[in-house]
């Protein structure tokens, strides 16, 4: 038998950024740390000890100043983070998208809380989506998507409209004879395509019409 023995020079620990929890919401905190599993673990809730947290995550309810010790022999790591209570949740889905036949979209919800301590359901034109209880989802179909969110006793709604048009448009351009020092204007509007497109002509224009 082996066994591999790894040497490291300090035991990393993150907690992440300071985040926002609603009144009866219990989620779970994990650090994240290169200790491996021979490591022990002390918890700590404004600065008091919390008995029985000896493993990587611990569960919390409340606002505070969380820290954890981790120790390995002779080397110790710590991290902490603040979590602040509040009453008001966010949800966005981001401005209306508008994309070609046959993409994929996928739809995040940002919040100001924390994505894990958040429940999801997803709707698409009022109709519930089975099975889509995540922050995002994939759609392939135009409509409404709405999200609603729920986090202890704070939930909020943001919907989004999902449009897909044409993939193929029609450039109305030839060529043209002028005189020298003769203008001409060029329009690419497109043909077939009746949402917003972008150009970057040879000249580095990016309007529709130019001269």
């Amino acid at each position: 038998d082996t066994i591999s023995v790894t040497l490291i020079d300090e035991i990393t620990a993150d907690l992440g950024q300071d985040f926002d929890i609603c009144q009866g919401t219990v989620q779970a905190l994990t650090v994240t740390t290169n200790a491996g599993s021979g490591a022990t673990y002390e918890w700590y809730k404004d600065g008091v000890l919390i008995p029985g947290a000896n493993t990587d995550t611990i569960l919390i309810n409340s606002a505070g100043v969380y820290s954890v010790t981790i120790i390995v022999g002779n080397c110790t790591g710590t991290a902490s983070v603040t979590v602040t209570e509040t009453t008001s949740m966010t949800l966005d889905l981001g401005p209306d998208v508008s994309v070609c036949e046959g993409s994929t979209v996928t739809l995040t919800a940002t919040s100001n809380l924390s994505a894990s301590a958040i429940a999801y359901t997803w709707y698409k034109d009022g109709v519930e989506i089975t099975g889509e209880t995540g922050a995002s989802i994939s759609v392939t179909e135009e409509g409404t998507y709405e999200v609603n969110g729920v986090s202890g006793s704070c939930s909020a709604t943001a919907t989004v409209q999902v449009t897909f048009v044409p993939a193929s448009f029609t450039l109305n351009l030839s060529d043209i004879a002028i005189c020298q020092g003769q203008e001409v204007q060029l329009d690419a509007t497109p043909s077939g395509n009746t949402n917003p497109a972008t150009y970057l002509w040879s000249t580095g224009e990016t309007t529709a019409l130019i001269t």
